[in-house]
């Protein structure tokens, strides 16, 4: 793991943050119990990633869900290959992974970390929009994630941020792909 002081990129905020688990269901019924809901699911299958500068692949299933002013994302690595996801595993039931920043200014913002030292521990295309996790955890803990600004990821965040709006306890889980086409 490279070491590295971020310093900052933008003055966009971090709108997400997200765990690791082991049991996604087991994880939104726990959450689902606080009152926090409804989730969106996806099944995220990513034949072509770059982890740590070699080519690999991975699959998650994950559950989103906003809690006030800050979303909650939760993924249960479902393919065997090491990734983001498993790096600094722990024996617990979930891990905290990773910060999100706002979309936008991707190029720029993977270029002034780079150029600050930072490792990137993936990177992949999900649809039309590309991502990345910086690895921060010798300074902040941390993974930062970083997007494209795409239709795509705007309609998944305005989506489950809509949601919880004036959610009633009803339908509790919900896939989010037929949502997205």
């Amino acid at each position: 793991m490279t070491s590295f002081v971020p310093q900052q990129v933008s003055g966009m905020p971090f709108i997400q943050t997200a765990w690791v688990v082991r049991d996604l269901q087991e994880t939104m019924s726990q959450w689902l119990n606080l009152g926090v809901g409804p989730f969106y699911t996806l099944d995220v299958d990513l034949p072509s990633v770059k982890y740590r500068g070699e080519e690999s692949s991975l699959s998650m299933l994950i559950g989103m869900v906003q809690a006030g002013s800050v979303q909650l994302e939760f993924i249960q690595q479902t393919s065997g290959k090491p990734s983001a996801y498993t790096d600094g595993e722990t024996s617990g039931a979930a891990n905290f992974h990773h910060i999100c920043r706002d979309y936008g200014g991707y190029d720029e913002a993977v270029a002034k970390l780079e150029a600050q030292g930072a490792a990137l521990a993936t990177e992949a295309q999900w649809g039309d929009c590309r991502f990345c996790y910086v690895d921060a955890r010798d300074t902040l803990g941390c993974f930062i994630e970083l997007c494209d600004d795409t239709e795509t990821g705007r309609k998944m965040y305005e989506i489950v941020r809509e949601g919880a709006e004036n959610w009633d306890g009803k339908d509790p889980i919900r896939s989010l792909a037929p949502l997205l086409a």
